[in-house]
């Protein structure tokens, strides 16, 4: 999976693939980055209409988003127009990444969704 570094005023630091233990330490990286002065969340894709970002906002909370839908339409009109969870705990934070990496769009939509 490629992954980025995404800091506040919308500056990008590209990665490239990643595997998953990587990943997960650019998490611990981005927690160590809050209340500085370069905070960041990480981002990691499959196309570049397809991307799931993870965020620390503090006290083991995260912000998970997503720019892409795999949902049937009818299901879209009635529900979010974007993954927009949150979760608390790194355990939860390993099984979003997990669920992105190894399972279909849908499959982790309806999970997060």
């Amino acid at each position: 999976m490629k992954a980025y570094r995404a800091f506040d005023g919308s500056e990008i630091e590209a990665f490239g693939e990643m595997e998953f233990d990587q990943i997960f330490e650019l998490i611990e990286e981005s927690i160590g980055s809050l209340g500085g002065e370069r905070e960041f969340g990480i981002g990691i894709f499959r196309s570049e209409k397809d991307v799931l970002e993870i965020r620390p906002v503090g006290n083991d909370i995260f912000l998970i988003g997503s720019d892409y839908i795999a949902l049937p339409f009818w299901k879209k009109l009635f529900s979010k127009n974007h993954m927009s969870p949150i979760v608390s705990g790194m355990g939860a934070v390993k099984n979003v990444i997990r669920s992105y990496t190894e399972k279909s769009r849908i499959e982790c939509e309806k999970e997060y969704c």
